[in-house]
Formats: C-alpha cells, sequence, structure tokens
C-alpha cells in the first residue's frame, strides 16, 4: 500500500514558496488595456472596477483582486470637496498596493480569509502556506507580476453577445506549471452590472467536479484550492458567502478570445500565441487551418468523454470552449444519474438548447465561429465538420469500449436503449456489469440478451472496473457538501475530494455512493454563482 502521509510529506519538500516560483508574464504578442496601465500619469483605481467596451487589439486588462461586496458601501464624510477623488483613494487602500515583501498588500487589513481545501497535485510545486492563501484567496498580489482579466466575446445561447470577458475572474500569477486564475476576485473591466464575487455553492462544485473530471482522464482545467472570505456576503437568489476559487490550465484562452478581435493585427497575435500552445509551428504555410484543426480534434476527445462519462456542462457558449480543449466554466453542469439523453442539467435552458444528446453539435458550433473569426487569415478553409465527426466517432468509441471491457464500443448504443427504456442509472449500471453481471440481470431481465452478446465478444472485467467509477459526483452529494461548508464544516469536503480524485476504488458501502434520494434525481442547477 502507498503511505500517502509520506508521499504528502514528499510533495511539500520538493514544493516552493510561493514567492520562490519563477514567475512568466503574459505573452507579448497579447497587447494591455492602455486604460488599465499603472505606469500612466493619470491612472484611476475605479478604471478596474468600471465596465467599458474595448476597442482596437486588446486582449486583456490589467486589474488587482478587490473582494468585496458590491455595490461597495464607501461611508463618504459629511463635509466632502471631491467626492470622485474620495472614492479613487477607498478603492486603492483596499487593493493590493503595499510592498511586504515579495508581496503586495492592500493598505487597510483585508477581509479574514479560511482555507477550505487544497488539491496540491494541480500545483505540485506550489507549498500552500499562509502566504500563499493570501495570493490565492485575493487578499494580496505578486509583486512582480501585475495580474489580469482576459477579454473575449461569444455567441450565448446560439444569440450573439458582444464582449464578455473575465468577468469575475483574475489571473494572479502564470509559472512553468501552468496560469492560475482566481475566480470570484471582485470586479474587473468586464464584469458588466455583476459583483465579480463567487460563492461557496459554485466554488464548492467546480473545485470537486474538476477534480473528478482530471481523475476521470477527461481534458480540464485543475481546482488547486477554495478559500473561504466569510465576512463578504454576496446576493444571489439568498445572501450567500463569498469565495474565491484558484483554478490552473496551460492557458485559459477560448474561441471567444478570438471573437473579441475586431481587426486582423489582433486576430492574428491571438491566433500566434494559440497555435504555439498546440504545437504547431506559425512558420508553416498553413498554420492558421492547423490551428482549427488541432483544436477542433482536442475538443472533440474532450466532449466524447463527457458523453460517455455522462458529463453535461449546461452553458457551451462559445466563450466557455477552450482552445486547448479542457472542460472549463464549471456552472450548472450535472453527472447524469438516470440515462436520459434529453436531460437539461440547466434550468435557464428553457428551450433545452444544451441538453446531453446535443453537447457534441454545441462544441462544434463554436468551433464553426473559431472558423469564421479566423476568416481574414484563411483564404481555403478547412473540412471542418467531417474532420471534427470523425475524431468524435473514434474518441467516442474507444473510450466506451474501455467502459465496456472490449475491444470496441459498438454494443454500447444498444445497452443505452435500454437504460433510456428501463430508466436505469447510467454509472450504476455500467458498474454492476464490471462487478456482477448476473445480479443486475437478475433485477433487469431487459438486459439479459444484450448481456449474453457481451459476455460472447470477451470481457475484460479487470480493465472495466479501472475505469467505471464507484463514486460519482451526483447532486445530492454537492448538495450536503455545500451545506456542511456553509455550517463551517470542511470534513465532508475533504473526504468527497478525496473521492472524486479516486472515483474507481473500491470505497465499501459509504452511502456517498449511492444514488441518494429520488427527489434529487434529474436536478437542475441554476447559472448564478
Amino acid at each position: 500500500m502507498y503511505d500517502v502521509t509520506r508521499m504528502r510529506s514528499s510533495l511539500r519538500t520538493m514544493a516552493s514558496k510561493i514567492c520562490a516560483l519563477r514567475l512568466i508574464p503574459p505573452d507579448g504578442r497579447l497587447l494591455p488595456d492602455p486604460v488599465c496601465l499603472r505606469t500612466k500619469e493619470d491612472f484611476a483605481p475605479s478604471s478596474q472596477r468600471r465596465s467599458r467596451l474595448m476597442g482596437g487589439s486588446v486582449h486583456y486588462s490589467h486589474v488587482r483582486p478587490l473582494v468585496a461586496s458590491f455595490p461597495y458601501a464607501i461611508d463618504f464624510p459629511e463635509e466632502m470637496q471631491d467626492k470622485a477623488g474620495y472614492i479613487e483613494t477607498w478603492l486603492s487602500q483596499r487593493e493590493p498596493t503595499i510592498r511586504r515583501g515579495a508581496l503586495l498588500v492592500p493598505e487597510k487589513e483585508p477581509y479574514k480569509r479560511v482555507l477550505l481545501a487544497t488539491s496540491s497535485s494541480a500545483l505540485p510545486s506550489l507549498d500552500i502556506d499562509d502566504e500563499a492563501v493570501q495570493v490565492l484567496g485575493g487578499a494580496a498580489t505578486l509583486a512582480e507580476f501585475e495580474p489580469y482579466a482576459a477579454r473575449y466575446s461569444g455567441h450565448q445561447f446560439g444569440v450573439w453577445a458582444g464582449q464578455l470577458g473575465d468577468g469575475r475572474a483574475i489571473t494572479v500569477m502564470r509559472t512553468e506549471e501552468g496560469e492560475v486564475q482566481l475566480k470570484g476576485a471582485g470586479r474587473t473591466p468586464y464584469s458588466r452590472s455583476a459583483d465579480g464575487l463567487a460563492v461557496t455553492r459554485s466554488s464548492v462544485r467546480e473545485f470537486l467536479c474538476s477534480e473528478l473530471m482530471n481523475a476521470l482522464g477527461i481534458p480540464t482545467t485543475r481546482a488547486l484550492s477554495i478559500v473561504g472570505v466569510p465576512d463578504v456576503t454576496v446576493l444571489r437568489e439568498r445572501i450567500e458567502r463569498a469565495c474565491v476559487v484558484a483554478r490552473v490550465a496551460p492557458s485559459f484562452l477560448r474561441i471567444g478570445s478570438f471573437q473579441a478581435q475586431t481587426d486582423v493585427d489582433g486576430l492574428r497575435r491571438v491566433a500566434e500565441v494559440s497555435a504555439e500552445l498546440l504545437g504547431i509551428d506559425i512558420k508553416a504555410p498553413d498554420w492558421e487551418s492547423q490551428l482549427v484543426l488541432e483544436c477542433a480534434a482536442r475538443n472533440a476527445r474532450m466532449v466524447a468523454g463527457w458523453q460517455v462519462w455522462g458529463f453535461m456542462h449546461g452553458v457551451i457558449n462559445t466563450d466557455n470552449v477552450s482552445i486547448l480543449g479542457l472542460t472549463i466554466d464549471y456552472g450548472p453542469f450535472a453527472i447524469m444519474d438516470v440515462y436520459d439523453p434529453l436531460h437539461i442539467c440547466n434550468h435557464s435552458d428553457d428551450g433545452g438548447r444544451y441538453a446531453y444528446r446535443s453537447q457534441p453539435a454545441n462544441i462544434l458550433y463554436a468551433l464553426q465561429a473559431l472558423l469564421t473569426s479566423l476568416s481574414p487569415l484563411i483564404p481555403s478553409p478547412p473540412d471542418l465538420d467531417s474532420h471534427f465527426n470523425s475524431i468524435y466517432n473514434e474518441e467516442y468509441d474507444r473510450l466506451m469500449s474501455l467502459r465496456l471491457g472490449m475491444k470496441d464500443g459498438a454494443l454500447g448504443s444498444g445497452l443505452l436503449l435500454i437504460m433510456q427504456d428501463q430508466a436505469l442509472d447510467f454509472h450504476t449500471t455500467f458498474y454492476r456489469l464490471a462487478h456482477d453481471a448476473d445480479a443486475l440481470v437478475a433485477e433487469v431481465g431487459a438486459l439479459k440478451e444484450w448481456v449474453a452478446k457481451w459476455r460472447k465478444e470477451g470481457v475484460d472485467y479487470d480493465a472495466m472496473k479501472r475505469v467505471n467509477p464507484k463514486f460519482v459526483l451526483r447532486q445530492w452529494v454537492l448538495e450536503q457538501v455545500i451545506k456542511d461548508v456553509e455550517e463551517g464544516n470542511t470534513e465532508m469536503l475533504a473526504q468527497v475530494l478525496a473521492m472524486s480524485q479516486d472515483p474507481c476504488r473500491d470505497w465499501g458501502d459509504t452511502a456517498l455512493c449511492g444514488i441518494g434520494d429520488q427527489s434529487m434525481l434529474g436536478f437542475q442547477c441554476s447559472c448564478s454563482s
């Protein structure tokens, strides 16, 4: 058996203090918003918090975290000559500006930060000590790195939404292992009318699900930490508490990053950076087409993983689709319970645009938007649809064959039809086929003929057991974890994190591996977080 304590100790030994990490600045080809440059003589702290449309080739805006309830509760003095100046001072005192060692901290003491959970494997080089928690919780920044929020645009539910951008996400460092972004770190120039904050509920959901997806082998951003800010209230459907999730990825560039560019120079800059991230030689004569095809291939494999393991994203807007083919922006997601290809996990999706069965088509829709955006650079567009469908079908068959313990996944479609007709639980069915198919057939007679065909083809049960999870991050589990964390108890959060990171392990008879109350099956989530 592995000595978990020794392994964790070894990771800490290899890890560095946050101030000792080698930082990488933003790629010089990507252009910052000039309004938010602190080198300007007339720089105003409020420029980081005021929403505005960007022009030209702007790719990002510098902005420092400021986790505070919004609208800001500014207590103006009775006699005041310069209200605008008072606001600038108030903001400046609450964002990191004072040098303290290798950090910048606010002049005013920030709200208390409480570390709720960490996943050290997301950034093994980092020792998450008290100093790191201040940075990962948005209470301090690294003096040698100027944080920023990215600009992008996109189609939301198939309708052009114009400029969007990181309205509550701020990149606070880039290292050789990846970019670290804080979700819920306060307003940015892209927040529009929103507060730039995240709540405990949504933060716990993203933290746990991204780690589950990683464990299942589905490409995803990683979750590094959750830091609570209990003294900051956030208004959603109810009053909730602020929370900051640190997430890690090689890059957070997305298809919307291309859609935001209104001139060829800005478009070419983001295209060159993206191509190099995808391993494409920008000196090749057709590198722009290769960029589209490689992005399509990665996203085809990603969404095939979604379909085979029953993940439903809930809001596949073009700005939520990664250039690198990573699952990003966990919102109203769900993991399939009773198999229903028409299931809609987002209760805001009235028309069912992002239903489970429509996910591949929506990823392809986003890729077509990428190709359209790049049309000024691609005189002869590639056959995107055929390329995507071919890779998707191949990867789907490969992954389904793994779940079935077979050489191919051809029998998968028949099994899914029976699941749908018999209202069978998606993951429980796969798990029981791997562990006790006879008992399953005894309960569900409709499976008898299918199981006979399946066995005749030859089944690798050991291979099935390695990929079919006993633990599934069901909605009822998430709701219970959220309730406990909101009440100040993180024990269950730690337990479910461990189970999410090793879902195929035999976790025994714990209730957390059960289907849960019938009322939670098919539970729909809100977009608000």
